[in-house]
């Protein structure tokens, strides 16, 4: 048996004997307890184990794969599923292990509630940021990962994708600070109120009257997603649903989500995010290039508030003394297709390939800077938008 795959469990046996006074030399004498071979265990991944030869899955969570990687605070990979792994290994060596089954599996596992040394598994996996909350099937951990997303342990405290979506094929790759939100609007009956919102490479957190509450800005916009438009999109994080309307390119996207955390409460905030951001200033394709694409807003002025898309152009003035023209036109409601006006900026400046003016920010992504985006407001219309480079 391999040391690095296996963990040997040792189960003691005691063997009690009854002897009763005045011995007689017909009388059997006490004998030895047979040795019985120990019990093995051994760790599949981060939630399963084998004990005996009978494979348990743990209740009630759900354990990144063995050799699945997410993304730390500082943008590099790490083995969160072999950090998952050989958690298990750790605790199994606190003490004697316990499971009690529910039920099974369609793979034909145990679906197991484990205890080693006392500690439940599922629970400690879960707050130690290592296992997501999967109460289909066994107990409720939502407060332990409450615990383990405030306190930005394991996985919380970067970029990761949920272990179902791992093995439905979606994966992560570093990102360079490329994710850009504009200031949340967040209704509480009806009545809007501004939050400010600040973003590192995992998520944003939105600050309003005294509260604060962080969505996974890798959620609303996966890297799995392939290229077209977003009619609607909800992720569940925080306890917030969001619904989007965005697009994607192809190395960048913005989404323009709205979700509920209470029933009395919604919160609406864009979102531009992007693989690579480089800190350079465009160059000229041919003697110029224009950036086309799309953008998405709502417009909270209007009860209801009514959702926007159009187009977006994105027009240098000057590469060598870089600025740039931001036009947005062909803009339509959704549902109704109504027409609105034009919205247009002249000449911002571009430094480091990043540009803002008043409530318009944006950058320009990839290594030739063939597409941009970013996020707007405009007249209580809050909106994100993208575009990718040509050369006419």
């Amino acid at each position: 048996m391999r040391s690095e795959n296996r963990a040997v469990l040792i189960v003691s046996l005691l063997f009690l004997a009854a002897c009763g006074g005045g011995g007689g030399s017909d009388r059997p004498e006490a004998q030895d307890a047979p040795e019985m071979p120990p019990a093995t265990l051994r760790v599949v991944d981060g939630d399963t184990v084998d004990i005996n030869g009978t494979r348990h899955r743990l209740a009630g969570i759900d354990a990144p794969e063995r050799h699945q990687t997410c993304i730390d605070a500082d943008g590099a990979p790490w083995a969160c599923g072999r950090a998952a792994s050989e958690r298990v290994k750790e605790l199994i060596g606190s003490g004697p292990v316990a499971c009690s089954s529910s039920g099974g599996d369609i793979y034909g596992r145990s679906v197991s509630s484990c205890s080693a040394g006392g500690a439940d598994l599922g629970q400690v996996l879960v707050r130690a940021g290592l296992a997501l909350n999967d109460s289909r099937y066994g107990p409720d951990y939502s407060a332990a990962e409450d615990e383990a997303r405030e306190s930005k342990a394991g996985m919380h405290a970067g970029r990761f994708i949920p272990p179902w979506s791992w093995r439905a094929g979606a994966r992560l790759s570093p990102l360079s600070p490329s994710i850009l939100a504009s200031d949340a609007v967040v209704f509480v009956f009806g009545v809007p109120t501004q939050a400010m919102t600040s973003c590192n490479l995992a998520t944003c957190t939105l600050d309003v009257a005294g509260s604060s509450t962080t969505i996974s800005a890798a959620e609303l916009l996966p890297g799995d997603q392939s290229e077209g438009p977003i009619a609607s999109y909800t992720v569940a994080d925080d306890g917030t649903e969001f619904a989007g309307l965005g697009h994607w390119l192809q190395e960048s996207g913005f989404v323009v989500a709205v979700g509920g955390t209470v029933p009395v409460a919604e919160i609406l905030m864009a979102v531009s995010i992007a693989e690579h951001f480089p800190a350079t200033n465009p160059r000229p394709l041919d003697g110029g290039a224009t950036w086309r694409g799309f953008m998405s807003a709502i417009d909270v002025s209007t009860a209801p508030a009514a959702a926007l898309t159009g187009n977006a152009t994105i027009s240098p003035q000057d590469f060598d003394d870089p600025s740039i023209d931001i036009l947005f036109n062909r803009i339509r409601e959704a549902g109704t297709n109504a027409a609105r006006p034009d919205i247009t900026w002249n000449g911002i400046e571009v430094r480091n390939g990043a540009f803002s003016a008043g409530k318009i920010s944006g950058r320009f992504y990839g290594d030739i800077h063939h597409e941009a985006g970013g996020v707007f407001e405009r007249n209580r219309i809050t909106g994100a938008f993208g575009a990718k480079r040509d050369r006419r």
